[in-house]
């Protein structure tokens, strides 16, 4: 069910209450209110105990407290699977594993028949461009869908064989100061183009998947190479959102924060994930920020899925094309959601 009227009025609410009096916000370059930019962050198998927004106090993620703190903090947002590529599948398309049919790495790709969140803002004028950091998310696997850029070099030989699941493959991942880099790059040429027209961009970053092995700063600093890997994206997190604000995009950009699914360290004697549905797998980050529609320190209760992000989008952007799934809108202005559970 879409909500786009009913989450506009509040909205609305939101922004009169912010800024009484306001003729704008920010004279920032970018859209009007009614089509922010959007700036999709996806972070692979991220532990939502290692945010210091869900209560870990080990101060590894300072950018992401603080876009937590200046929007919405779901409690308990869950994935439908703990697989890298399933999981990016059903927060593009909004279908639950069953539907969108991708049910694990690299032996299947996203049906061209299905329509991607890239696809939808694509036919309402915004420019796509995505910049993904691991071979699982190459663009054969079908989530390039709508996307003009879709940067998914990466590069030279890292730590994985150059064939895998029976793939070559160049570069298995690269770390996310070089996918911040790149999608730098690309938000600033838009800045200097200047257009008008708003932008969806996808950022993901692979670092808290195994193997670990943090940069020396941050492997230094930390208990567990795990925790060092989180530290190291959040700074990255951090460089791709001061951007934003250097280029005058902020005030007019959506900023959705998800991780993909979590990771077992050892809890019911399980490492890793993709084998099981306890809650170190299975419950995630969803962080979303709009300044003057999302309250600050909003902290939405009730079930979440990863499923419910492409609705949610959609909706803020004033997209004609409905997704599955909620928009989640009403919870961030406390209305308990009243759809069915996640699947």
């Amino acid at each position: 069910m879409r909500l786009i009227g009913h989450w506009a009025g509040i909205a609305a609410i939101a922004i009169a209450a912010a800024a009484p009096g306001c003729e704008g916000r920010g004279g920032g370059r970018g859209p009007s209110i009614g089509r922010p930019n959007v700036l999709l962050v996806t972070l692979d198998t991220t532990r939502r105990d290692r945010l210091g927004a869900y209560g870990c106090d080990l101060g590894l993620t300072p950018n992401l407290d603080d876009l937590a703190a200046a929007g919405a903090t779901f409690e308990d947002a869950r994935t439908q699977v703990p697989i890298t590529l399933p999981a990016h599948a059903t927060i593009m398309t909004g279908l639950p594993v069953l539907d969108h049919g991708v049910r694990e790495n690299g032996a299947m790709a996203l049906a061209g028949s299905a329509t991607t969140l890239a696809e939808a803002l694509g036919g309402e004028g915004y420019g796509t461009a995505a910049f993904v950091s691991s071979f699982v998310l190459d663009d054969r696997f079908g989530l390039a869908q709508g996307f003009e850029t879709y940067d998914d070099d990466m590069g030279s030989p890292s730590r994985r064989p150059r064939r895998w699941q029976g793939h070559q493959v160049g570069g298995w991942e690269r770390r996310a100061d070089a996918v911040t880099d790149a999608a730098i790059g690309w938000i600033e040429d838009r800045a200097r183009e200047d257009g008008g027209d708003p932008f969806f961009a996808w950022v993901h970053y692979f670092d808290p998947h195994k193997p670990w092995s943090p940069p020396a700063l941050w492997s230094a600093t930390t208990r567990h190479p795990y925790d060092g890997e989180v530290a190291f994206m959040d700074s990255q997190v951090g460089r791709l959102l001061r951007a934003l604000e250097e280029t005058g995009a902020e005030e007019d950009t959506l900023v959705v924060v998800a991780s993909d699914h979590g990771e077992s360290l050892g809890e019911h004697r399980i490492s890793g994930h993709g084998w099981d549905i306890y809650d170190p797998a299975m419950r995630v980050v969803l962080l979303m920020r709009l300044p003057g529609v999302i309250p600050a320190g909003s902290r939405p209760g009730g079930l979440a899925s990863l499923a419910d992000v492409a609705a949610t989008v959609a909706d803020l952007a004033g997209a004609k094309a409905g997704f599955p799934g909620t928009s989640l809108g009403p919870s961030m202005a406390g209305i308990p959601p009243d759809g069915p559970p996640p699947y």
